[in-house]
């Protein structure tokens, strides 16, 4: 047997050296030096070939021993099995990213060297990926992992097995396998990070250790992630999902490409912060310990968060919330038009639709609390929010909403939009923020703040704290000792039955004292004190107090008051300056100054005289003042 050396030393970008059938047994050296070489060659010998650097498809075949080196570039080297032989090949891609493929049933050594290899094996050979992210193709097993040995190290990349296996168990430092036709198939992980792609079959995965994927597509499917932080996606079917420990992301088939798929799934996310997402189906998910995510999307299943701070995402509808007392604090994610929440759920806020904003229902939508201290926050559409039980704080945030406290201590905030205010029962406190809003205190002692807007507030029974902010305001106290702060604008403030603190501050406003022995101040600006019945600033303990009047400014406005009661229509008062008419002047207005004393500071007292009998019917006391005038009235 003779010993040969045949070398190719062009070193053009292409180079087709041809088709050479060397069968006379001989042993070859072949070097083919740098350029895109393409070499096919029948050997019955024992043969080495070099390359070189450069592109090279080299395809090998016959009955003897080859080892071939494909050095830099990206090469295609093939064991090529059209002519039946039975020869020995070892591939060797080099540097690059390179094709490599063995004889199936062939004893084939193959190498991918550095670089980001696709590796084609068949029963008998043996590879080698190297570094780089490679891919080994077992085309010609189509069953069995049989008689093939894949041999990676650690840290030699992500590194993937394209097969039809019915059972595959990931070998030590392969990272992900995918299923390449459509039958019942068996994944086994390791406790490196795998990643299985199934297609239509019913699968089983067992995904041991690792931060483990799987993609189960169509088919009835069983998957249990194990321990690590996995994503579980189950696709179309009725599918088992178990997360295990670790923070996994599990989904039964949510895809918003085939929007309508009814199947039903079960899944369990186990321990550690799960997201687990049915799709739209009649799923049961049970998150378990941890704080998870669970979604249903339609609203349609079950949802059991379990223990820990839970999060549920629904659109509400048909979907059922289960959770238990002492189970943590947790959260509706809502997007859709009516819900009530579960009980022992205590908060629930709006989010965009999860297909993004174009589907945002942009209508009214109407949430119902629960027995609990509900937080429920609103988005930029009309709300209506039921407090129900519990002391609630509820937030409209933008649109028009309506707002209901319900029974105990509220915290009702509109926000942005023209809001309607309902505290109810219990000690409210209540902001309008911006908007014109009207607001409504209910019974107990609240708090009502209009801040921005020309805002309409009733305190209604209880002792109220109401701040009308800016602009102009309507401010009723209702029954109760109320306490009323116009703040800017121009103010209509109307204290109600009971003693009431009345203050107007900036703007021109109207203050009407009403039932009850009130104090009022009327602040900057032209401001005008309404007293329209004798019962407004009663004789005795009933007469009210003007703290801050500025003659020439602010006015007393008396003219609602009928100045004679013997005759018909609504008389006007006359004035009759300081000095007392006695009997036989009904219709008459007086005052009275009175020096600061120890107990009380100088004042005026106003008096009407509406019957004639030279008694005065009613009282107003003018503080910090030593006279007043006609023109200081509205007679």
């Amino acid at each position: 047997m003779a010993y040969k050396v045949k070398k190719y030393t062009d070193n053009a970008d292409t180079v087709n050296i041809g088709t050479y059938n060397w069968d006379d047994g001989d042993s070859y050296e072949i070097y083919a030096y740098g350029g895109n070489d393409t070499f096919t060659l029948h050997i019955d010998g024992t043969t080495w070939m070099d390359a070189g650097d450069g592109d090279d498809q080299i395809s090998i075949n016959g009955s003897g021993s080859s080892t071939i080196y494909g050095a830099a570039g990206n090469d295609d080297l093939t064991h090529n099995a059209n002519y039946f032989d039975d020869g020995v090949a070892t591939l060797d891609g080099g540097s690059g990213d390179d094709w490599l493929e063995g004889l199936d049933g062939a004893a084939d050594y193959l190498y991918g060297g550095s670089g980001n290899d696709f590796i084609r094996v068949g029963t008998g050979n043996r590879a080698y990926g190297g570094t780089g992210d490679d891919t080994y193709d077992f085309h010609y097993n189509a069953d069995e992992q049989t008689d093939v040995t894949i041999v990676e190290y650690a840290g030699g990349g992500y590194d993937t097995i394209v097969a039809n296996f019915n059972t595959y168990t990931f070998g030590a430092n392969i990272d992900a396998y995918e299923m390449t036709n459509s039958k019942n198939f068996k994944a086994y992980g390791n406790d490196q990070d795998n990643e299985v792609t199934a297609l239509k079959g019913n699968d089983y995965f067992d995904m041991k250790g690792g931060h483990d994927k799987v993609w189960a597509y169509k088919g009835d499917d069983t998957a249990w992630g194990g321990t690590g932080n996995d994503t579980v996606d189950g696709g179309e079917g009725y599918d088992l999902i178990y997360g295990g420990t670790g923070n996994d992301v599990l989904n039964g088939g949510h895809d918003w490409s085939v929007y309508y798929l009814y199947d039903d799934d079960t899944i369990y996310g186990g321990e550690g912060n799960d997201t687990i997402d049915g799709g739209f189906c009649n799923d049961m998910l049970y998150g378990e310990s941890g704080n998870d995510v669970l979604a249903t999307t339609e609203g349609y299943g079950t949802m059991y968060g379990g223990t820990g701070n839970d999060i549920y995402r629904t659109q509400g509808g048909g979907g059922n919330i289960v959770e238990l007392y002492g189970e943590g604090t947790d959260t509706v994610e809502f997007y859709g038009i009516e819900l009530t929440l579960s009980a022992n759920v205590e908060n629930l806020t709006y989010i965009n639709h999860p297909r993004g904003t174009y589907h945002n229902y942009e209508g009214t939508s109407t949430v119902t609390g629960n027995a609990l201290a509900n937080t429920i926050t609103g988005n930029d559409y009309a709300n209506v929010f039921y407090g129900n039980a519990g002391a609630d704080s509820l937030y409209g945030k933008g649109g028009n909403d309506t707002i209901f406290g319900g029974d105990h201590d509220d915290r009702v905030w509109g926000e942005v939009g023209n809001d309607l205010l309902y505290g109810d029962n219990g000690y409210d406190t209540m902001a309008g923020g911006s908007g014109n809003d009207a607001m409504y205190g209910g019974t107990g002692n609240d708090v009502m703040a209009g801040n921005d807007g020309d805002d309409f507030m009733v305190g209604e029974s209880g002792n109220e704290m109401m701040y009308g902010g800016n602009g102009n305001d309507y401010i009723n106290g209702g029954t109760g000792y109320d306490t009323i702060y116009g703040e800017s604008g121009n103010d209509v403030i109307r204290a109600g039955s009971n003693e009431d603190y009345l203050y107007g501050h900036d703007g021109n406003d109207r203050l009407y004292g009403e039932g009850g022995r009130d104090m009022q101040y009327g602040g900057l600006g032209d401001d005008v004190f309404v007293f329209g019945n004798l019962t407004d600033s009663q004789i005795g303990l009933g007469i009210d107090q003007l703290w801050d009047f500025a003659a020439g400014q602010d006015k007393i406005d008396i003219s609602g008051i009928d100045a004679n009661s013997s005759l018909s229509g609504n008389q006007a008062f006359s004035w009759g300056g300081s000095a007392y008419p006695g009997a036989g002047h009904a219709g008459t207005a007086w005052f009275q100054s009175f020096g600061a004393s120890t107990y009380a500071p100088q004042f005026v007292r106003v008096y009407g005289d509406v019957n004639g009998d030279g008694t005065a019917d009613f009282q107003i006391d003018v503080i910090n003042v030593t006279s007043v005038a006609a023109t200081d009235f509205f007679f």
